[in-house]
């Protein structure tokens, strides 16, 4: 996928044992109220395809910052 709010892969093995991604930076949620953080994804995901993706385990340690911008850095299963 291509979106500027999922950390890009550089690379996969075939396995998917070794994945790389884009470099992101540690979100700071240490002074995060999380029902503000959640409800802040529900508002910015409701009008998307996307939706149920992008919030799913939508807590704050799956997303940093890659170029200034909030970006999903673990969406796997």
């Amino acid at each position: 996928m291509n979106r500027s709010d999922l950390a890009k892969v550089k690379y996969c093995d075939r396995f998917g044992l070794i994945l790389i991604m884009e470099k992101a930076k540690e979100f700071d949620y240490n002074n995060l109220n999380w029902l503000e953080f959640k409800n802040t994804l529900e508002e910015k995901y409701k009008n998307d395809d996307m939706k149920e993706f992008m919030l799913s385990d939508a807590k704050p340690t799956n997303w940093g910052i890659i170029n200034g911008r909030l970006v999903k850095i673990d969406y796997g299963n």
